[in-house]
């Protein structure tokens, strides 16, 4: 589908007919602050169609820890709030991170099959380990 189609259906959330009952979107996201890259996807206030939780996450303790995260003006005390965000974030498995687009590479002789891809598309149906 082409990009706006994508933005939109994202926008409306998981729930939306667009949805189609999906259990997960597969977008390309800008992470380059904690806003972009955590709390519009964690806070349970950022559900769609209001920002991108686009599958309606909505978790107490992480409401808690944004509110911190929000209130904590020392750098390094915001710092260790948003690291303790980012590592319950993980913990939770709220994302599956399928590709790091800049270049991707297959660097060991045992990988097959891959082809380095000459744009942001890798076919993973390709590689195999030997």
């Amino acid at each position: 589908m082409d990009w706006n189609t994508l933005f939109t259906n994202w926008r409306q959330g998981c729930a939306a007919p667009s949805a189609r009952g999906a259990h997960a979107i597969n977008v390309s996201i800008s992470t380059m602050d904690p806003f972009f890259a955590l709390v519009r996807f964690y806070d349970s206030k950022m559900a769609a169609p209001v920002s991108n939780n686009w599958g309606l996450f909505s978790d107490p303790r992480f409401d808690a820890m944004i509110r911190e995260a929000r209130n904590t003006f020392e750098p390094a005390a915001r710092d260790a709030a948003l690291a303790k965000l980012h590592a319950a974030g993980v913990d939770e498995a709220l994302f599956i991170w399928i590709a790091h687009d800049v270049s991707p590479r297959a660097m060991s002789p045992r990988v097959k099959g891959f082809v380095q891809p000459q744009s942001w598309f890798v076919d993973l149906r390709l590689p195999s380990i030997q």
